[in-house]
């Protein structure tokens, strides 16, 4: 396992949020109507970590320890922050534009042994090679369809200290209104723009690419200046390969991929969350 400063990598997150909301936020507070604060819970509907080496140690065929792939589902993760400014700018049908930063962390649920090879490997330490093993699918693969004992493919790995994934998404949009009367807004949005995710380990890297959104939501004023907000959210996002580019060449080759898919990685997830939203236009 890797050393882990978690505190150090949130904070060089937090740094790189705050930063990015000053170069975004700042020259739109000017024209912003209002702005919201909230946090969500959202649900994972794909996997960030894919075709991650492993090894496990199996009595079949013959005693050795055995190469394995691996895919992480999430468990329920936090979006910790979103702020959205609200612009007194149409374009297209949208009655206004949208300015979105948010901040969300994903732990981890189970590990899904996806491929494994029927040929034990050579492990000193915990540390093996790969790169020769002839991976088959392990719905398939006659090492486990044969083994003596039922082998189990799913692994509980919620207790283990994993790095989360941590995802900072900027985008720009717009905002259309169904309804506005009487206190009451429903809404849809519809935005896109940069993410950035990244692991809660100092030694990981920020992998770039970008992201859409679209969602409803609907708001009640409580006042002249503040209204509550609920809102649901589907996001997807394309980003860089968050794994070492020539294990997943590897591995590509290994289990019959395409090498093109080795170098970008998709992620969605659903989100509900409830916001406050200031008014700023009659401040």
């Amino acid at each position: 396992m890797r050393d882990m400063h978690p505190s150090s990598r949130t904070l060089q997150t937090l740094l790189l949020l705050g930063t990015l909301c000053l170069v975004m936020g700042a020259p739109c507070l000017a024209r912003a109507q209002s702005i919201s604060i909230g946090q969500a819970v959202a649900i994972a509907l794909s996997t960030y970590v894919e075709e991650e080496s492993s090894s496990e140690f199996r009595v079949f065929p013959e005693p050795g320890y055995y190469p394995t792939l691996q895919e992480r589902s999430n468990a329920i993760g936090t979006v910790y922050l979103r702020l959205v400014l609200l612009l007194d700018i149409p374009w297209l049908y949208f009655d206004a534009t949208e300015v979105r930063i948010e901040l969300l962390e994903f732990g981890w649920d189970e590990a899904l042994t996806t491929h494994t090879a029927c040929e034990a490997i050579e492990q000193v330490d915990g540390q093996f090679d790969d790169a020769s093993a002839q991976y088959l699918p392990a719905d398939s693969a006659w090492c486990l369809t044969q083994a003596p004992q039922t082998v189990s493919t799913t692994k509980d790995i919620s207790e283990e200290e994993l790095p989360a994934l941590q995802i900072i998404n900027i985008g720009v949009g717009g905002r259309y209104l169904f309804l506005n009367e009487e206190g009451w807004i429903l809404y849809h949005s519809l935005a896109g723009g940069l993410a950035i995710a990244t692991f809660v380990d100092p030694s990981s890297p920020y992998f770039f690419g970008v992201q859409g959104s679209t969602g409803l939501g609907v708001a009640y004023s409580l006042g002249s200046l503040v209204s509550i907000e609920l809102e649901t959210r589907l996001t997807g996002m394309l980003t860089e390969s968050p794994d070492e580019l020539q294990s997943r060449i590897n591995h590509s080759v290994q289990t019959g991929g395409h090498i093109l898919s080795t170098l970008f990685e998709g992620y969605g997830f659903f989100d509900v969350g409830l916001a406050l939203r200031f008014n700023l236009s009659d401040l």
